[in-house]
């Protein structure tokens, strides 16, 4: 009991069968942990012309007083808690170098994926989350986690080494004392070559840090001399990765969003982006095998996300999302070179329900894997989670309560992962 605690208290899971492994074997009879008998009531709509808003970035940065696209973005908030968005600004290059690695990763033989396996009693590497009971019910699906900002909360040796641009980096041409360094040369983000002279250490510190080299247990870094880690950071290097760029391309998207967002709540929009000026931003690789049993399996369980954004790209042209409307579930139709932006338990509570975090689930396809990227962002640390004072209505009534973010997290992360039965808790008796 005590250890089942802990692991609910720190957001990590039991560990569970590889599903992509599992699907390329079973022949049969589904595991039971899998079955999920309550798809057999859920009702799909099949009305293809019912569809979430497409929201055009490019007409409310060239002019935020749009009213019609305001208005569009406000309703697709308020009434529909997802939108699509065109038009965005990050490089479609940028976004298919990640498509393209994220693939290349899941063709990668078990044992090597096997490598950024998650540890008990956290959150990062590959496998499945908030899994917090040996009798809890699985999606059919494996994910890869992992934790992207801010920089010094990585944890490296859960990056990938393959396919190599997925987390290695490039440097600048330059000389260290003693010693060229020609431009071009790789080092793998998560591993670390030391000479005596500390030169190697010396290129990598600049990319880290000393708290995510201790994680890695390098205790060489220990004995990295103060003035030399001073004097590496003049070097001229610049990070070439693939997750590192979009990583940081994905936080102008959400500083942009949130702007627009708050000039629709009529609130300080400085006011709102302050409070995710260090962000934490995490990303949630899910590889959703075949099944040809569709009608018994899910790939991710009905729920709402818990942060405050989430930025969705589509890795294939294989469709699963649905959200929950009016008590039905309806198909999401991804449009090319969009995000799928989601409102997150966060915003609907700071925004004191004005905005919504809506159900959503994924479905597996009879024949072919689903892969998607889904980026999440919450506030910064030392933020309180609850309605902001401008938005608690005329009567004063707050409708949810007023946490830390870190109080909220550990709440959230104790509870089953179903539905929005989470921010449930978090409301006020009135």
């Amino acid at each position: 009991m005590a250890s089942e605690e802990l692991r609910r208290e720190l957001g990590g899971s039991f560990p569970v069968a590889n599903v992509q492994a599992l699907a390329s074997t079973y022949s049969g009879d589904i595991p039971l942990r899998f079955v999920r008998p309550e798809l057999h009531s859920e009702e799909v709509l099949v009305d293809e012309t019912l569809q979430i808003p497409t929201i055009d970035m490019r007409k409310l940065m060239v002019d935020d007083d749009d009213d019609d696209e305001m208005g569009k973005l406000h309703l697709a908030c308020k009434e529909w808690g997802f939108f699509q968005l065109i038009n965005h600004g990050v490089a479609e290059a940028v976004v298919e170098k990640m498509k393209a690695d994220v693939q290349e990763f899941f063709k990668l033989p078990l044992e090597k994926k096997n490598a950024y396996a998650k540890q008990p009693n956290a959150m990062d590497g590959y496998g499945q989350n908030l899994v917090v009971s040996e009798d809890q019910k699985l999606d059919w699906a494996d994910m890869l986690f992992l934790q992207t900002l801010p920089t010094p909360e990585r944890k490296r040796r859960f990056w990938p080494e393959e396919p190599t641009s997925l987390s290695e980096f490039t440097f600048q041409e330059f000389t260290f004392p003693g010693i060229h360094f020609p431009k071009g040369n790789h080092f793998p983000a998560n591993k670390l070559i030391l000479s005596k002279d500390y030169t190697v250490f010396a290129l990598f510190i600049l990319y880290t840090d000393f708290q995510i080299l201790k994680e890695l247990a390098l205790d060489n870094a220990k004995n990295m001399p103060l003035f030399l880690a001073k004097y590496c950071l003049s070097f001229p290097l610049y990070v070439k990765e693939t997750l590192d760029k979009y990583s940081s391309e994905l936080v102008k998207v959400l500083n942009c969003l949130l702007k627009l967002m708050a000039k629709n709540l009529v609130i300080n929009p400085e006011q709102f982006t302050n409070m995710f000026e260090d962000v934490r931003q995490t990303v949630t690789i899910n590889y959703c095998p075949p099944c040809v049993q569709t009608s018994k399996v899910i790939g991710l369980t009905p729920h709402s996300d818990f942060g405050g954004l989430t930025l969705l790209v589509q890795v294939n042209e294989v469709q699963g999302l649905q959200i929950k409307r009016n008590g039905k579930w309806i198909p999401i139709r991804p449009l090319p070179g969009a995000f799928i932006i989601n409102i997150g338990d966060i915003i609907e509570i700071m925004s004191n329900g004005e905005y919504k975090s809506i159900e959503h689930r994924v479905v597996v396809n009879p024949e072919t894997e689903r892969i998607a990227i889904a980026t999440f962002h919450s506030p910064s640390i030392g933020t309180i989670v609850g309605p902001l004072p401008e938005l608690i209505k005329e009567n004063g009534i707050a409708i949810y309560k007023s946490v830390s973010r870190e109080e909220y997290f550990k709440f959230v992360l104790s509870k089953k992962y179903e539905g929005k039965s989470r921010i449930d808790l978090m409301k006020l008796k009135n």
